[in-house]
């Protein structure tokens, strides 16, 4: 089990609140929460890498792997 960092959850959070069709952008997530898009981009390839997955696509689930008490609303 692989534990994540309080902004990468938040990121995966945001992601996860905010996909309708598609998972908002870096920089739509950098923007609502005032972050530079780098940054995003810098957390996302960590929370890509930590789990061996190739694309941001994947990272849905990620955050109820790492913590079995996290819930979606």
């Amino acid at each position: 089990m692989t534990t994540l960092t309080s902004r990468q959850r938040q990121i995966l959070d945001f992601m996860r609140e905010h996909a309708t069709i598609r998972y908002p952008s870096r920089r739509e997530i950098a923007r609502a929460l005032g972050l530079s898009p780098t940054t995003v981009q810098q957390h996302l390839d960590a929370l890509k890498q930590k789990h061996a997955i190739p694309d941001t696509a994947q990272l849905d689930g990620i955050a109820e792997e790492s913590n079995p008490e996290y819930k979606q609303d």
